[in-house]
Protein backbone atom coordinates (compact mmCIF):
# COMPACT_ATOMS: atom_id res chain seq x y z
CA UNK A 1 0.00 0.00 0.00
CA UNK A 2 1.35 3.45 -0.92
CA UNK A 3 1.86 6.26 1.58
CA UNK A 4 -1.09 8.14 0.13
CA UNK A 5 -3.46 5.18 0.39
CA UNK A 6 -2.30 4.50 3.96
CA UNK A 7 -3.11 8.06 4.96
CA UNK A 8 -6.50 7.85 3.28
CA UNK A 9 -7.30 4.68 5.14
CA UNK A 10 -6.12 6.23 8.40
CA UNK A 11 -8.31 9.30 7.88
CA UNK A 12 -11.35 7.14 7.12
CA UNK A 13 -10.73 4.97 10.16
CA UNK A 14 -10.24 7.99 12.42
CA UNK A 15 -13.45 9.65 11.34
CA UNK A 16 -15.47 6.48 11.71
CA UNK A 17 -14.00 5.60 15.08
CA UNK A 18 -13.84 9.13 16.51
CA UNK A 19 -10.18 8.82 17.50
CA UNK A 20 -7.57 11.56 17.43
CA UNK A 21 -5.20 11.41 14.51
CA UNK A 22 -2.19 13.69 14.41
CA UNK A 23 0.09 14.50 11.51
CA UNK A 24 -2.63 13.99 8.88
CA UNK A 25 -2.14 16.78 6.42
CA UNK A 26 0.48 17.54 9.04
CA UNK A 27 2.00 20.81 10.10
CA UNK A 28 5.24 19.61 8.55
CA UNK A 29 3.71 19.39 5.09
CA UNK A 30 2.11 22.82 5.40
CA UNK A 31 5.43 24.33 6.47
CA UNK A 32 7.27 22.63 3.61
CA UNK A 33 4.74 24.17 1.21
CA UNK A 34 5.21 27.57 2.80
CA UNK A 35 9.01 27.37 2.67
CA UNK A 36 8.76 26.41 -1.00
CA UNK A 37 6.66 29.48 -1.66
CA UNK A 38 8.95 31.64 0.46
CA UNK A 39 11.91 30.47 -1.61
CA UNK A 40 10.44 31.01 -5.04
CA UNK A 41 7.95 33.80 -4.37
CA UNK A 42 10.07 36.90 -3.89
CA UNK A 43 7.61 39.77 -4.08
CA UNK A 44 8.83 43.20 -5.00
CA UNK A 45 7.70 46.69 -4.16
CA UNK A 46 4.04 47.10 -3.30
CA UNK A 47 2.19 49.79 -5.21
CA UNK A 48 -0.91 50.02 -3.01
CA UNK A 49 -3.10 53.00 -3.88
CA UNK A 50 -1.81 55.37 -6.53
CA UNK A 51 -1.26 58.98 -5.49
CA UNK A 52 -0.84 62.16 -7.49
CA UNK A 53 2.78 63.34 -7.56
CA UNK A 54 2.80 66.08 -10.19
CA UNK A 55 0.29 68.22 -12.02
CA UNK A 56 0.52 70.47 -15.07
CA UNK A 57 -0.70 73.15 -14.53
CA UNK A 58 0.49 73.02 -10.93
CA UNK A 59 -1.93 73.29 -8.04
CA UNK A 60 -2.67 76.91 -7.00
CA UNK A 61 -0.37 78.19 -9.76
CA UNK A 62 -0.89 81.27 -11.89
CA UNK A 63 -0.35 80.61 -15.59
CA UNK A 64 0.53 83.69 -17.71
CA UNK A 65 -1.01 82.01 -20.76
CA UNK A 66 -3.59 79.31 -21.38
CA UNK A 67 -1.97 75.86 -20.91
CA UNK A 68 -2.06 73.47 -23.85
CA UNK A 69 -3.03 70.47 -21.75
CA UNK A 70 -3.71 69.13 -18.29
CA UNK A 71 -1.23 66.36 -17.42
CA UNK A 72 -1.37 64.48 -14.12
CA UNK A 73 1.41 62.13 -12.98
CA UNK A 74 0.87 59.36 -10.42
CA UNK A 75 3.46 57.40 -8.49
CA UNK A 76 2.06 54.02 -9.52
CA UNK A 77 0.38 52.21 -12.37
CA UNK A 78 -3.26 52.99 -13.18
CA UNK A 79 -6.00 51.00 -14.84
CA UNK A 80 -6.59 52.07 -18.45
CA UNK A 81 -10.37 52.19 -18.31
CA UNK A 82 -12.60 54.89 -16.79
CA UNK A 83 -10.00 57.66 -16.54
CA UNK A 84 -11.43 61.15 -16.22
CA UNK A 85 -10.19 64.74 -16.11
CA UNK A 86 -12.80 67.47 -15.95
CA UNK A 87 -12.23 71.21 -16.06
CA UNK A 88 -14.66 73.68 -14.49
CA UNK A 89 -14.71 77.46 -14.81
CA UNK A 90 -15.34 79.87 -11.94
CA UNK A 91 -19.11 79.43 -12.40
CA UNK A 92 -18.85 75.67 -11.83
CA UNK A 93 -19.59 74.84 -15.47
CA UNK A 94 -17.83 71.88 -17.05
CA UNK A 95 -16.03 73.19 -20.14
CA UNK A 96 -14.05 70.10 -21.22
CA UNK A 97 -16.38 67.09 -21.54
CA UNK A 98 -13.89 64.65 -23.14
CA UNK A 99 -12.43 61.69 -21.22
CA UNK A 100 -8.72 61.78 -20.44
CA UNK A 101 -6.02 59.76 -22.18
CA UNK A 102 -3.47 57.44 -20.56
CA UNK A 103 0.19 57.27 -21.56
CA UNK A 104 2.01 54.02 -22.36
CA UNK A 105 3.43 53.41 -18.87
CA UNK A 106 -0.01 53.98 -17.32
CA UNK A 107 1.30 56.49 -14.79
CA UNK A 108 0.18 59.67 -16.51
CA UNK A 109 -3.19 60.89 -17.72
CA UNK A 110 -3.61 63.96 -19.89
CA UNK A 111 -6.27 66.05 -21.57
CA UNK A 112 -5.61 68.51 -24.45
CA UNK A 113 -7.12 71.95 -23.92
CA UNK A 114 -8.59 74.60 -26.15
CA UNK A 115 -7.50 78.19 -25.39
CA UNK A 116 -8.82 79.30 -21.99
CA UNK A 117 -9.91 82.79 -20.99
CA UNK A 118 -8.38 84.51 -17.98
CA UNK A 119 -9.83 83.34 -14.68
CA UNK A 120 -9.86 80.58 -12.08
CA UNK A 121 -10.28 76.96 -13.12
CA UNK A 122 -10.86 73.78 -11.13
CA UNK A 123 -9.37 70.48 -12.26
CA UNK A 124 -11.22 67.37 -11.15
CA UNK A 125 -9.80 63.91 -11.81
CA UNK A 126 -10.85 60.33 -11.23
CA UNK A 127 -8.78 57.18 -11.87
CA UNK A 128 -8.61 53.56 -10.75
CA UNK A 129 -5.35 52.40 -9.17
CA UNK A 130 -3.73 49.05 -9.95
CA UNK A 131 -5.32 47.47 -6.86
CA UNK A 132 -8.81 48.34 -8.10
CA UNK A 133 -9.50 51.30 -5.83
CA UNK A 134 -10.92 54.59 -7.12
CA UNK A 135 -8.76 57.67 -6.60
CA UNK A 136 -10.14 61.18 -7.05
CA UNK A 137 -9.26 64.75 -6.26
CA UNK A 138 -9.38 68.36 -7.41
CA UNK A 139 -7.31 71.54 -7.39
CA UNK A 140 -7.38 75.11 -8.70
CA UNK A 141 -5.13 77.09 -11.03
CA UNK A 142 -5.37 80.56 -12.54
CA UNK A 143 -4.91 81.78 -16.11
CA UNK A 144 -3.69 85.35 -16.61
CA UNK A 145 -4.45 88.31 -14.36
CA UNK A 146 -7.90 88.22 -12.80
CA UNK A 147 -9.82 90.17 -10.17
CA UNK A 148 -12.26 87.32 -9.52
CA UNK A 149 -12.28 85.66 -6.13
CA UNK A 150 -11.10 82.04 -6.25
CA UNK A 151 -13.90 79.45 -5.84
CA UNK A 152 -12.95 78.27 -2.37
CA UNK A 153 -16.34 78.37 -0.67
CA UNK A 154 -18.08 75.02 -1.08
CA UNK A 155 -19.15 73.52 -4.40
CA UNK A 156 -16.04 72.76 -6.41
CA UNK A 157 -13.74 74.16 -3.76
CA UNK A 158 -10.22 72.87 -3.84
CA UNK A 159 -9.05 71.31 -0.61
CA UNK A 160 -5.82 70.04 -2.06
CA UNK A 161 -5.38 66.60 -3.52
CA UNK A 162 -7.81 64.15 -1.99
CA UNK A 163 -7.52 60.39 -2.16
CA UNK A 164 -10.23 57.90 -1.26
CA UNK A 165 -9.90 54.87 1.03
CA UNK A 166 -7.31 56.21 3.42
CA UNK A 167 -9.38 55.65 6.54
CA UNK A 168 -12.66 55.59 8.40
CA UNK A 169 -12.93 59.30 9.15
CA UNK A 170 -15.86 61.31 7.84
CA UNK A 171 -17.91 58.13 7.60
CA UNK A 172 -21.09 58.47 5.55
CA UNK A 173 -24.07 56.16 5.24
CA UNK A 174 -22.90 55.20 1.76
CA UNK A 175 -19.46 54.26 3.08
CA UNK A 176 -21.03 52.29 5.93
CA UNK A 177 -23.12 50.25 3.49
CA UNK A 178 -20.04 49.74 1.34
CA UNK A 179 -17.97 48.36 4.22
CA UNK A 180 -20.82 46.19 5.50
CA UNK A 181 -21.16 44.70 2.02
CA UNK A 182 -17.42 43.96 1.94
CA UNK A 183 -17.46 42.33 5.38
CA UNK A 184 -20.40 40.05 4.51
CA UNK A 185 -18.79 39.36 1.12
CA UNK A 186 -15.56 38.18 2.72
CA UNK A 187 -17.49 36.10 5.23
CA UNK A 188 -19.51 34.43 2.49
CA UNK A 189 -16.44 33.78 0.32
CA UNK A 190 -14.34 32.21 3.07
CA UNK A 191 -17.16 30.10 4.49
CA UNK A 192 -18.18 28.86 1.03
CA UNK A 193 -14.64 27.93 -0.04
CA UNK A 194 -13.90 26.36 3.36
CA UNK A 195 -17.15 24.41 3.34
CA UNK A 196 -16.47 23.02 -0.16
CA UNK A 197 -12.94 22.08 0.94
CA UNK A 198 -14.14 20.03 3.90
CA UNK A 199 -16.96 18.43 1.90
CA UNK A 200 -14.47 17.38 -0.77
CA UNK A 201 -11.92 16.04 1.71
CA UNK A 202 -14.54 13.98 3.55
CA UNK A 203 -16.71 12.92 0.63
CA UNK A 204 -15.91 9.20 0.76
CA UNK A 205 -16.13 8.95 4.54
CA UNK A 206 -19.44 10.64 5.39
CA UNK A 207 -22.76 8.86 5.68
CA UNK A 208 -25.52 9.51 3.17
CA UNK A 209 -27.64 11.69 5.46
CA UNK A 210 -24.61 13.76 6.49
CA UNK A 211 -23.64 14.22 2.86
CA UNK A 212 -27.19 15.36 2.03
CA UNK A 213 -27.01 17.95 4.81
CA UNK A 214 -23.63 19.12 3.54
CA UNK A 215 -25.07 19.51 0.03
CA UNK A 216 -27.98 21.52 1.38
CA UNK A 217 -25.67 23.98 3.13
CA UNK A 218 -23.36 24.11 0.13
CA UNK A 219 -26.18 25.31 -2.13
CA UNK A 220 -27.30 27.83 0.50
CA UNK A 221 -23.76 29.21 0.88
CA UNK A 222 -23.39 29.46 -2.90
CA UNK A 223 -26.60 31.46 -3.14
CA UNK A 224 -25.53 33.79 -0.34
CA UNK A 225 -22.14 34.37 -1.95
CA UNK A 226 -23.65 35.03 -5.39
CA UNK A 227 -26.04 37.56 -3.87
CA UNK A 228 -23.28 39.27 -1.88
CA UNK A 229 -21.05 39.43 -4.93
CA UNK A 230 -23.79 41.22 -6.85
CA UNK A 231 -24.34 43.56 -3.88
CA UNK A 232 -20.61 44.27 -3.69
CA UNK A 233 -20.51 45.16 -7.38
CA UNK A 234 -23.50 47.44 -6.88
CA UNK A 235 -21.83 49.30 -4.00
CA UNK A 236 -18.47 49.71 -5.76
CA UNK A 237 -19.66 50.49 -9.27
CA UNK A 238 -20.72 54.13 -8.65
CA UNK A 239 -17.27 54.96 -7.24
CA UNK A 240 -15.44 53.40 -10.19
CA UNK A 241 -17.48 54.83 -13.05
CA UNK A 242 -16.69 58.23 -14.48
CA UNK A 243 -20.31 58.63 -15.61
CA UNK A 244 -23.32 56.34 -15.86
CA UNK A 245 -22.95 55.56 -19.54
CA UNK A 246 -23.07 52.18 -21.26
CA UNK A 247 -19.63 52.75 -22.83
CA UNK A 248 -18.09 53.43 -19.42
CA UNK A 249 -19.69 50.32 -17.92
CA UNK A 250 -18.45 48.15 -20.80
CA UNK A 251 -15.00 49.70 -20.50
CA UNK A 252 -14.89 48.96 -16.78
CA UNK A 253 -15.86 45.30 -17.17
CA UNK A 254 -13.66 44.66 -20.20
CA UNK A 255 -10.66 46.91 -19.67
CA UNK A 256 -9.87 46.88 -15.94
CA UNK A 257 -8.56 44.16 -13.67
CA UNK A 258 -11.32 44.63 -11.12
CA UNK A 259 -14.04 44.49 -13.80
CA UNK A 260 -12.62 41.30 -15.31
CA UNK A 261 -12.32 39.73 -11.86
CA UNK A 262 -15.97 40.55 -11.16
CA UNK A 263 -17.02 38.79 -14.37
CA UNK A 264 -14.76 35.83 -13.63
CA UNK A 265 -16.22 35.48 -10.14
CA UNK A 266 -19.78 35.60 -11.51
CA UNK A 267 -18.87 32.92 -14.05
CA UNK A 268 -17.26 30.70 -11.41
CA UNK A 269 -20.32 31.07 -9.18
CA UNK A 270 -22.63 29.95 -11.98
CA UNK A 271 -20.33 27.03 -12.81
CA UNK A 272 -20.47 26.06 -9.15
CA UNK A 273 -24.26 25.77 -9.23
CA UNK A 274 -24.02 23.49 -12.26
CA UNK A 275 -20.98 21.30 -11.69
CA UNK A 276 -19.93 21.23 -8.02
CA UNK A 277 -19.93 17.94 -6.08
CA UNK A 278 -19.67 15.80 -9.18
CA UNK A 279 -15.92 15.33 -9.56
CA UNK A 280 -13.47 15.77 -6.70
CA UNK A 281 -10.70 17.39 -8.75
CA UNK A 282 -13.13 19.95 -10.18
CA UNK A 283 -14.25 20.96 -6.69
CA UNK A 284 -10.65 21.56 -5.57
CA UNK A 285 -9.83 23.47 -8.75
CA UNK A 286 -13.00 25.55 -8.38
CA UNK A 287 -12.23 26.70 -4.84
CA UNK A 288 -8.64 27.58 -5.77
CA UNK A 289 -9.88 29.62 -8.74
CA UNK A 290 -12.38 31.41 -6.51
CA UNK A 291 -9.62 32.52 -4.15
CA UNK A 292 -7.25 33.34 -7.02
CA UNK A 293 -9.85 35.55 -8.70
CA UNK A 294 -10.27 37.51 -5.49
CA UNK A 295 -6.50 37.89 -5.05
CA UNK A 296 -6.09 39.38 -8.52
CA UNK A 297 -8.27 42.38 -7.64
CA UNK A 298 -6.66 43.66 -4.46
CA UNK A 299 -3.44 44.91 -2.92
CA UNK A 300 -1.59 41.72 -3.86
CA UNK A 301 -1.99 42.48 -7.57
CA UNK A 302 -0.51 45.98 -7.22
CA UNK A 303 3.18 45.02 -7.26
CA UNK A 304 5.92 45.14 -9.85
CA UNK A 305 5.61 41.33 -10.08
CA UNK A 306 1.93 40.69 -9.27
CA UNK A 307 1.92 36.98 -10.04
CA UNK A 308 4.36 36.26 -7.22
CA UNK A 309 2.48 38.28 -4.61
CA UNK A 310 -0.90 36.97 -5.74
CA UNK A 311 0.34 33.40 -5.27
CA UNK A 312 1.29 34.20 -1.69
CA UNK A 313 -2.09 35.86 -1.12
CA UNK A 314 -3.86 32.77 -2.50
CA UNK A 315 -2.11 30.59 0.09
CA UNK A 316 -3.05 33.11 2.79
CA UNK A 317 -6.74 33.20 1.85
CA UNK A 318 -6.98 29.42 1.36
CA UNK A 319 -5.55 28.89 4.86
CA UNK A 320 -8.13 31.31 6.23
CA UNK A 321 -10.93 29.56 4.33
CA UNK A 322 -9.91 26.14 5.65
CA UNK A 323 -10.05 27.43 9.20
CA UNK A 324 -13.28 29.43 8.79
CA UNK A 325 -15.05 26.67 6.86
CA UNK A 326 -14.03 24.08 9.43
CA UNK A 327 -15.45 26.12 12.30
CA UNK A 328 -18.73 26.57 10.44
CA UNK A 329 -18.79 22.85 9.65
CA UNK A 330 -18.44 22.00 13.35
CA UNK A 331 -21.07 24.52 14.43
CA UNK A 332 -23.62 23.27 11.89
CA UNK A 333 -23.15 19.61 12.72
CA UNK A 334 -22.97 20.32 16.45
CA UNK A 335 -26.60 21.37 16.14
CA UNK A 336 -27.68 18.89 13.45
CA UNK A 337 -25.54 15.83 14.09
CA UNK A 338 -23.39 16.14 17.20
CA UNK A 339 -22.04 12.62 16.82
CA UNK A 340 -20.55 13.50 13.44
CA UNK A 341 -19.20 16.84 14.77
CA UNK A 342 -17.39 15.06 17.63
CA UNK A 343 -15.75 12.70 15.14
CA UNK A 344 -14.77 15.59 12.88
CA UNK A 345 -13.14 17.74 15.57
CA UNK A 346 -9.99 15.62 16.08
CA UNK A 347 -9.41 15.59 12.32
CA UNK A 348 -9.98 19.32 12.09
CA UNK A 349 -7.73 20.14 15.05
CA UNK A 350 -4.37 19.49 13.38
CA UNK A 351 -5.40 20.98 10.05
CA UNK A 352 -6.70 24.13 11.77
CA UNK A 353 -3.44 24.55 13.67
CA UNK A 354 -1.42 24.19 10.46
CA UNK A 355 -3.76 26.63 8.68
CA UNK A 356 -3.34 29.23 11.39
CA UNK A 357 0.45 28.87 11.34
CA UNK A 358 0.49 29.39 7.57
CA UNK A 359 -1.99 32.25 7.96
CA UNK A 360 0.37 33.99 10.39
CA UNK A 361 3.49 33.35 8.31
CA UNK A 362 1.99 34.47 5.00
CA UNK A 363 0.31 37.43 6.67
CA UNK A 364 3.63 38.49 8.18
CA UNK A 365 5.41 38.18 4.86
CA UNK A 366 2.70 40.15 3.04
CA UNK A 367 2.95 42.87 5.67
CA UNK A 368 6.69 43.09 5.16
CA UNK A 369 6.04 43.45 1.43
CA UNK A 370 3.34 46.08 1.82
CA UNK A 371 5.27 48.16 4.35
CA UNK A 372 8.91 49.12 3.77
CA UNK A 373 9.10 50.08 7.45
CA UNK A 374 7.14 48.36 10.22
CA UNK A 375 6.89 51.67 12.08
CA UNK A 376 4.33 52.65 9.42
CA UNK A 377 1.87 50.35 11.20
CA UNK A 378 1.06 53.08 13.72
CA UNK A 379 0.70 55.82 11.09
CA UNK A 380 -2.33 54.47 9.22
CA UNK A 381 -5.68 53.00 10.12
CA UNK A 382 -4.71 50.06 7.88
CA UNK A 383 -1.77 49.32 10.17
CA UNK A 384 -3.76 49.76 13.37
CA UNK A 385 -6.47 47.40 12.13
CA UNK A 386 -3.78 44.91 11.11
CA UNK A 387 -2.43 45.01 14.67
CA UNK A 388 -5.95 44.40 15.95
CA UNK A 389 -6.30 41.46 13.58
CA UNK A 390 -2.96 40.07 14.76
CA UNK A 391 -4.09 40.27 18.37
CA UNK A 392 -7.32 38.44 17.53
CA UNK A 393 -5.37 35.70 15.72
CA UNK A 394 -3.17 35.23 18.79
CA UNK A 395 -6.33 34.84 20.87
CA UNK A 396 -7.51 32.23 18.38
CA UNK A 397 -4.28 30.31 18.94
CA UNK A 398 -4.88 30.39 22.70
CA UNK A 399 -8.46 29.20 22.26
CA UNK A 400 -7.25 26.50 19.86
CA UNK A 401 -4.75 25.26 22.43
CA UNK A 402 -7.50 25.04 25.04
CA UNK A 403 -9.72 23.20 22.57
CA UNK A 404 -6.98 20.65 21.90
CA UNK A 405 -6.56 20.17 25.64
CA UNK A 406 -10.30 19.65 26.16
CA UNK A 407 -10.29 17.30 23.18
CA UNK A 408 -7.75 15.06 24.84
CA UNK A 409 -9.71 15.22 28.10
CA UNK A 410 -13.02 14.73 26.22
CA UNK A 411 -14.50 17.71 28.07
CA UNK A 412 -17.39 18.38 25.68
CA UNK A 413 -19.08 21.03 27.82
CA UNK A 414 -15.99 23.24 27.84
CA UNK A 415 -15.40 22.54 24.15
CA UNK A 416 -18.82 23.88 23.24
CA UNK A 417 -18.08 27.19 24.99
CA UNK A 418 -14.67 27.46 23.38
CA UNK A 419 -16.15 26.76 19.94
CA UNK A 420 -18.55 29.64 20.46
CA UNK A 421 -15.66 31.89 21.46
CA UNK A 422 -13.64 30.70 18.46
CA UNK A 423 -16.50 31.53 16.07
CA UNK A 424 -16.86 34.99 17.65
CA UNK A 425 -13.16 35.69 17.17
CA UNK A 426 -13.44 34.42 13.60
CA UNK A 427 -16.27 36.87 12.91
CA UNK A 428 -14.33 39.78 14.39
CA UNK A 429 -11.28 38.94 12.29
CA UNK A 430 -13.36 38.89 9.10
CA UNK A 431 -14.91 42.24 10.07
CA UNK A 432 -11.42 43.72 10.44
CA UNK A 433 -10.33 42.17 7.14
CA UNK A 434 -13.35 43.63 5.37
CA UNK A 435 -12.34 47.07 6.62
CA UNK A 436 -8.60 47.23 6.10
CA UNK A 437 -8.40 45.45 2.75
CA UNK A 438 -9.97 48.55 1.18
CA UNK A 439 -7.59 50.98 2.87
CA UNK A 440 -4.19 52.23 1.80
CA UNK A 441 -1.40 50.24 3.52
CA UNK A 442 1.05 53.12 3.12
CA UNK A 443 0.82 56.53 4.78
CA UNK A 444 0.17 59.27 2.24
CA UNK A 445 2.89 61.83 1.55
CA UNK A 446 1.10 65.16 1.55
CA UNK A 447 2.75 68.32 0.16
CA UNK A 448 4.63 70.12 2.92
CA UNK A 449 3.36 73.64 3.61
CA UNK A 450 4.92 75.36 6.62
CA UNK A 451 4.83 78.96 7.78
CA UNK A 452 6.46 80.84 10.66
CA UNK A 453 5.62 84.42 11.63
CA UNK A 454 7.26 86.80 14.08
CA UNK A 455 7.84 90.52 14.43
CA UNK A 456 11.17 90.48 12.56
CA UNK A 457 10.19 88.42 9.52
CA UNK A 458 7.80 85.87 8.03
CA UNK A 459 8.91 82.62 6.38
CA UNK A 460 6.85 80.15 4.32
CA UNK A 461 8.19 76.87 2.89
CA UNK A 462 6.51 74.42 0.53
CA UNK A 463 7.73 71.10 -0.88
CA UNK A 464 5.69 69.45 -3.60
CA UNK A 465 4.94 66.64 -4.08
CA UNK A 466 7.03 65.95 -0.94
CA UNK A 467 8.24 62.46 -1.76
CA UNK A 468 11.44 60.64 -2.64
CA UNK A 469 12.83 61.96 -5.91
CA UNK A 470 12.31 65.27 -7.69
CA UNK A 471 10.49 67.95 -5.69
CA UNK A 472 9.80 71.63 -6.15
CA UNK A 473 11.06 73.53 -3.10
CA UNK A 474 9.91 77.07 -2.50
CA UNK A 475 10.94 79.51 0.25
CA UNK A 476 9.18 82.86 0.72
CA UNK A 477 10.61 85.46 3.08
CA UNK A 478 8.98 88.73 4.17
CA UNK A 479 11.16 91.44 5.76
CA UNK A 480 10.03 94.88 6.97
CA UNK A 481 10.17 97.54 4.27
CA UNK A 482 12.86 99.51 6.13
CA UNK A 483 15.15 96.49 6.47
CA UNK A 484 15.45 95.80 2.75
CA UNK A 485 16.37 92.65 0.83
CA UNK A 486 17.82 89.66 2.75
CA UNK A 487 21.58 89.28 2.42
CA UNK A 488 21.32 85.50 2.17
CA UNK A 489 18.61 82.82 2.31
CA UNK A 490 19.72 79.22 2.68
CA UNK A 491 17.64 76.03 2.60
CA UNK A 492 19.03 72.80 4.08
CA UNK A 493 17.45 69.35 4.29
CA UNK A 494 18.91 67.18 7.07
CA UNK A 495 18.43 63.41 7.41
CA UNK A 496 17.66 62.28 10.95
CA UNK A 497 18.15 58.59 10.12
CA UNK A 498 21.67 58.78 8.67
CA UNK A 499 24.91 60.61 9.41
CA UNK A 500 25.19 62.20 5.96
CA UNK A 501 25.93 65.95 5.99
CA UNK A 502 23.04 68.38 5.45
CA UNK A 503 21.97 68.77 1.81
CA UNK A 504 22.24 72.40 0.68
CA UNK A 505 19.40 73.14 -1.74
CA UNK A 506 20.63 75.81 -4.23
CA UNK A 507 17.50 77.93 -4.23
CA UNK A 508 17.47 80.96 -6.54
CA UNK A 509 15.35 84.15 -6.49
CA UNK A 510 12.20 84.13 -8.65
CA UNK A 511 9.58 86.71 -9.55
CA UNK A 512 6.09 86.19 -8.11
CA UNK A 513 2.78 87.96 -8.18
CA UNK A 514 3.19 90.50 -5.40
CA UNK A 515 -0.58 90.95 -5.08
CA UNK A 516 -0.88 87.36 -3.82
CA UNK A 517 1.87 87.78 -1.19
CA UNK A 518 0.87 90.97 0.59
CA UNK A 519 1.71 91.32 4.28
CA UNK A 520 1.24 94.94 5.45
CA UNK A 521 4.58 96.57 6.26
CA UNK A 522 6.67 93.73 4.76
CA UNK A 523 8.34 93.12 1.39
CA UNK A 524 8.22 89.61 -0.10
CA UNK A 525 11.20 87.68 -1.53
CA UNK A 526 10.75 84.24 -3.06
CA UNK A 527 13.30 81.52 -3.85
CA UNK A 528 12.76 78.21 -5.62
CA UNK A 529 14.58 75.12 -6.80
CA UNK A 530 13.41 71.87 -8.33
CA UNK A 531 15.50 68.72 -8.03
CA UNK A 532 16.16 65.38 -6.25
CA UNK A 533 17.07 66.79 -2.86
CA UNK A 534 15.10 64.18 -0.86
CA UNK A 535 16.95 61.02 -1.94
CA UNK A 536 15.32 58.45 0.37
CA UNK A 537 12.43 57.89 2.75
CA UNK A 538 12.70 58.57 6.47
CA UNK A 539 12.70 61.38 9.00
CA UNK A 540 13.98 64.74 7.80
CA UNK A 541 14.47 68.25 9.11
CA UNK A 542 14.12 71.24 6.84
CA UNK A 543 16.17 74.23 7.96
CA UNK A 544 15.79 77.80 6.69
CA UNK A 545 18.55 80.30 7.49
CA UNK A 546 17.76 83.95 6.78
CA UNK A 547 20.45 86.66 7.08
CA UNK A 548 19.30 90.27 6.88
CA UNK A 549 21.43 93.18 5.58
CA UNK A 550 22.84 93.78 9.09
CA UNK A 551 24.26 90.20 9.16
CA UNK A 552 21.72 89.12 11.76
CA UNK A 553 20.75 85.49 11.08
CA UNK A 554 17.59 83.71 12.14
CA UNK A 555 17.25 79.91 11.84
CA UNK A 556 14.00 77.93 11.58
CA UNK A 557 13.64 74.14 11.72
CA UNK A 558 10.74 71.90 10.72
CA UNK A 559 10.67 68.11 11.11
CA UNK A 560 8.72 65.92 8.68
CA UNK A 561 8.60 62.35 7.42
CA UNK A 562 8.84 60.98 3.88
CA UNK A 563 7.06 57.62 3.61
Amino acid sequence: MTTSSKETALVTYAILQGKEVYHIYSLKRFLVLFLFLLTFVIPTRILAHASLTDSVPEQNSQQPHSPKEIRLTFNERLEKGNVSIKLFNADGESIIPANALTDTNQKQIYLPLSPLENGYYTVSYKVISADGHPISGSYIFTVGETTEAPPIQGGLASKGHHFNHNGLSDFTLEQLLHYVARIVYYMSLLTLVGWIFWMTVQRESTMQEIHALDLQYSVMLQRIFFLMHVVLIGTQLPNLLVEWQLSNILSLFSGTTIGLSWLAMLGLSLFGFLFLHRVKWFDMLWLILMIATKSFSGHASATDSPLQTVLLDIVHLLSAAVWVGGILYILVHWQKSRYHAKKFIPYFSDVALASLVILILTGTLLTLIFLPDLSYLIHTEWGILLLVKSGLVLLVLVVGSLLRYDLRKKNMSSMQKLLGLDSTLMTLIIVVVGLFTYMNPLPTNEPLRWQVNNERLHVAVSITPNQVGTNKMKVSVWLPHQVGKPKNVQLLVISQDTDIPPIDVPIIPVQTNSEQNVIPGFSPYTYEKEGPYLPFAGKWTIQVRVMDPSDSEIIFNKEFVIY
